[in-house]
């Protein structure tokens, strides 16, 4: 009785027989990769009679015959795990917290045989995501390698392993701030995974309105809010369901502010006046009064001082604005634009020294002339101011007279002046 591998390895020695008398079949010590050893047969294909190792049966024969080893090719079950990446803060379901397992996947494969795989063996890509067009395995070469699909690969004598992995699709947001200056911190990209709140941009002299979309709705963010934590593979699949994909384009959308200008005299003879009050929207045209007259002449016993206006000095109200509102004087007054705050601004007034006569007291503001005569002169004797006077022997002998601030004057009176002067007499 001799004993052949068929196929297989290894050795086995032969035994004999006595005819007539019950033989029993040695146990199978050969071996055949991917193989399972079935039992043993007169004919190496199967065709003849069988023998079962172990088991005794009557020998028959009066020759020598030979046992060929019977193999039934193995089947192997192989495995793909489906895995979405793209986790950032730990919250997937595998050891370093970067991906999620949403499902495993089988199939059943003969040792030897070869098979592809591509994207008909994935499973549903959830939304936001797309399939990368390759898995990986280390069973093929030894190392973990990844292989493009319609790659072929033959069945080893093993179960394999495959991954394949599902990544989120970046998608572009653009803003559009409309004249104003976008946040640095608004992204330029997201995925479905997680949610994004925009900032607010800025824009000098306008308030923010909101984001809007092309459809002229308002948009906070994309999925505001979203997070990548989910209890299970459906909780993942449901909640990404739900949420907005696809590029975004965003304009942002303003408003003007209105603000409030004002314009005081500023006069300390005849208290702080308004002159003017009005509201502006952000950049328009200001409408800036004429320069105010402060009536003082500052008589001394070495002359008199004279106060001119010079320019409209702004005091900012709005804290929160960032550029300060210039002054306005002759050379700006007919360009002057609302600021970006509500602005109150104030006459300012530059004093003038004069070297004149004697005079012994302080005339400011108007005044009223009761009796005798009165004017104001230059140096030269000429009258240039009093209702009309012009000259000495023309004299006002009452009335109300606006004392201006003229240069080179001194003040000739004789006479009651009722007001600032408490009735007492000046002379020249």
């Amino acid at each position: 009785m001799a004993y052949n591998a068929n196929s297989g390895t290894g050795s086995m020695t032969s035994d004999t027989a006595t005819y007539d008398a019950n033989y029993t079949p040695k146990a199978n010590a050969f071996s055949r990769t991917g193989y399972t050893f079935t039992g043993w047969n007169e004919k190496a294909n199967g065709s003849g009679t069988a023998w079962t190792a172990g088991t005794a049966k009557k020998y028959t024969y009066t020759n020598n015959i030979t046992l060929y080893a019977q193999w039934q090719v193995n089947t192997y079950t192989d495995t793909i795990e489906h895995w979405a990446f793209g986790f950032k803060n730990g919250d997937g379901n595998n050891a370093d917290g970067d991906a999620y397992k949403m499902n495993t996947t089988t199939f059943n494969l003969n040792y030897g045989v070869s098979k592809i795989l591509n994207d008909t063996n994935a499973v549903t890509i959830p939304n936001g995501f797309g399939l990368a067009p390759f898995y990986g395995t280390g069973e093929i070469e030894g190392t973990y390698k990844e292989y493009n699909f319609g790659s072929e690969f033959t069945q080893q004598d093993h179960n394999m392993y495959f991954l394949y992995g599902y990544h989120p699709i970046e998608y572009t947001i653009s803003y559009d701030p409309a004249g104003g200056i976008n946040s640095a911190s608004n992204p330029e990209t997201y995925t479905v995974l997680y949610g994004v709140t925009f900032a607010n941009p800025a824009r000098t002299g306008y308030s923010f309105l909101g984001w809007y979309d092309a459809g002229g709705n308002k948009l906070t963010g994309v999925n505001p809010g979203a997070n990548a934590t989910f209890a299970n593979a459906t909780a993942l699949y449901n909640a990404l369901a739900s949420r907005t994909t696809g590029d975004i384009s965003v304009t942002a959308h303003w408003q003007r502010n209105l603000y409030t200008i004002k314009f005081y005299n500023n006069d300390n003879v005849n208290g702080n006046q308004l002159v003017s009050e009005k509201q502006y929207y952000y950049g328009d045209a200001v409408e800036v009064p004429a320069d105010p007259t402060r009536y003082a002449i500052e008589l001394a016993s070495n002359g008199y001082k004279v106060s001119n206006f010079s320019y409209w000095d702004p005091t900012k109200l709005d804290a929160a604005g960032v550029i300060d509102p210039v002054r306005i004087d002759s050379a700006n007054k007919n360009s002057v634009t609302a600021p970006d705050s509500s602005v109150n601004y104030a006459g300012t007034y530059a004093e003038k020294s004069y070297t004149s006569k004697n005079a012994t007291v302080v005339v400011k503001g108007n005044a009223t002339v009761e009796g005798s005569n009165y004017g104001i002169m230059n140096e030269d004797g000429q009258v240039i101011v009093g209702q009309g006077t012009t000259s000495i022997n023309q004299p006002v002998l009452s009335g109300t007279v606006a004392l201006e601030n003229t240069n080179g004057l001194v003040l000739w009176y004789l006479g009651t002046l009722q007001g600032p002067m408490n009735g007492r007499r000046v002379q020249k």
